[in-house]
């Protein structure tokens, strides 16, 4: 027999391919990345009606100053570009809130029309302080203009009250996520700085900070950001999109990303560097960045492949 007829195969005979294992899970779409991931997020907005420009914008303030201040509360209402503060001698103590413009005030007071908030953070390091000295407590919340507005007289254990995460405060990062409430999605004129403003929605949701017992005058840096879509002023040579945008059910997009990752998915007080990789493995991501990453690269991330604990400050 020849060379030839022994090496040929039998006819008809298909060859065996060879399986390959794709990875399987939930998906995340480009908002749910947003949330997740405020700071490198993907850039997009889950409202209806007029499209505006969306941009992300950061600032870092400090906290806890001034002579015989331990205790305080922060609230950041990014759908007016404003910032309720603080600054008490205990957790007992009352102080008259003080308002202040947030991230990307500067900018849009004379660019824009009218703003709201697609996405936003805080990020907390306890700059000031050694791991020696450092003691008291932290908590995050949500609230709405009409918890404490400007002028109130607030004292921080009332507040804490509010905050369903809270730790103590430790040489660390500490993170919390702002989602969306039922009246984010419609545009509102942005905070002046003027310590009587008051919005024409009292609803809009806030992000709230807490903190009691710290070492007097030992300053804690809150790094704010958020992402924003604004409809720009006439006269600054932008065009105005009239093209009206199909809006998603954003709130439902929050909550599934709670219901796949857990209740504490929008903060890190109740969560280590290696439980928030097996969380975030299990749902949306087991790295917030990496799910910006992912979008960003195109398509819908597939991330139950990726379940190696990670240090995160998730």
């Amino acid at each position: 027999m020849s060379k030839k007829a022994k090496t040929r195969t039998r006819k008809g005979r298909v060859p065996r391919r060879r399986a390959v294992m794709k990875p399987q899970g939930p998906t995340v779409s480009a908002y749910q990345a947003l949330v997740v991931d405020p700071c490198s997020g993907p850039l997009v907005s889950p409202y209806g009606g007029p499209r505006g420009y969306i941009t992300r914008f950061t600032s870092d303030i400090t906290i806890n100053t001034g002579v015989g201040i331990t205790s305080g509360t922060l609230q950041y209402f990014p759908g007016v570009c404003a910032t309720l503060t603080t600054n008490n001698t205990s957790g007992a103590a009352g102080a008259l809130v003080q308002t202040a413009s947030g991230p990307g005030a500067a900018y849009l007071t004379n660019t824009c029309n009218a703003v709201r908030a697609v996405a936003a953070c805080f990020e907390v390091i306890p700059s000031g302080a050694s791991y020696n000295n450092l003691t008291g407590e932290i908590g995050f919340g949500y609230c709405d203009w009409n918890t404490a507005g400007g002028g109130a007289n607030v004292v921080p254990n009332n507040m804490f009250q509010l905050c369903t995460a809270r730790s103590v405060l430790s040489k660390s990062m500490f993170e919390a996520k702002w989602t969306p409430g039922d009246s984010d999605h419609l545009y509102n004129q942005i905070n002046n700085g003027a310590a009587t403003f008051v919005p024409a929605l009292n609803s809009l949701r806030g992000l709230l900070l807490c903190w009691r017992d710290c070492p007097a005058n030992v300053g804690l840096t809150v790094r704010i950001t958020a992402v924003l879509e604004w409809i720009p002023d006439v006269g600054q040579g932008l065009a105005y999109n009239a093209a009206p945008a199909t809006p998603v059910d954003h709130r439902a997009q929050v909550a599934q990303i709670a219901h796949r990752a857990g209740t504490n998915w929008w903060h890190n007080l109740t969560a280590g560097a290696g439980s928030v990789a097996a969380k975030f493995a299990t749902g949306v991501a087991h790295d917030a960045a990496a799910a910006g990453r992912y979008m960003i690269r195109g398509g819908l991330a597939k991330l139950a492949s990726r379940a190696a604990p990670l240090m995160l400050t998730l």
